[in-house]
């Protein structure tokens, strides 16, 4: 089962709202992060399932030196000591306009987090494909166990518009969403703004 928390935050500020909805996890010993779940091979099914739908996502790019951290970070910081390398992509859209990145990184052999990136005018704006690519990401690199593990929200595209709509409301520049033990994985969805712009980020956590 997961378990879903939603927070809401000012960009330069403590956590100012906290609703948890606690599920029974089951102990079930699990490997450890390097030895399970999703590999950076996995960017494969993610390009091929938005292919599908138009959007474009690059050729792989590895990362490996000081500039690591602007790609592939934990959030707060946590466990970053584990991420020596990282590979990133463009994601682009039917039209060819940039949507954003996806990067995995991890260790040299296998990765401990991925992170889409994505940037809009407004929410509203390109809603259907960030969707989109945040469904691939969870479906490729989580699992395809939506329906049998979550009590709380019916799909992933209906977590992502309780997210928005949370956002929308509560009048905060960042709010977090997280879903705990999908798969072998928890998720964070973060929306901020600034700069004219809506940024909304997904990361997958073994």
């Amino acid at each position: 089962m997961i378990a879903a928390v939603i927070t809401a935050a000012a960009a330069a500020t403590a956590l100012a709202v906290l609703v948890v909805i606690p599920l029974p996890v089951e102990e079930t010993g699990p490997l450890p992060i390097y030895e399970s779940g999703f590999t950076y091979y996995d960017i494969e099914a993610i390009r091929h399932t938005l292919a599908q739908r138009g959007i474009e996502v690059s050729d792989v790019s590895a990362i490996t030196d000081h500039t690591i951290g602007r790609y592939c970070l934990y959030p707060a910081g946590d466990g970053n000591e584990t991420i020596t390398y990282c590979t990133t992509t463009v994601v682009r859209g039917p039209g060819g306009e940039t949507l954003g990145n996806i990067n995995i990184g991890g260790g040299i052999d296998s990765p401990v987090m991925a992170v889409a990136n994505m940037e809009t005018y407004t929410l509203e704006s390109e809603r259907e494909h960030v969707h989109a690519i945040f469904v691939a990401m969870i479906e490729s690199l989580a699992c395809e166990c939506w329906e049998e593990e979550s009590d709380e929200y019916e799909t992933p595209r209906s977590w992502f518009a309780a997210a928005e709509a949370f956002y929308a409301e509560s009048g905060r520049d960042s709010i977090r969403s997280e879903v705990k033990g999908l798969g072998d994985t928890d998720l964070l969805l973060e929306i901020t703004s600034g700069g004219g712009s809506v940024f909304r980020t997904l990361l997958v956590l073994k």
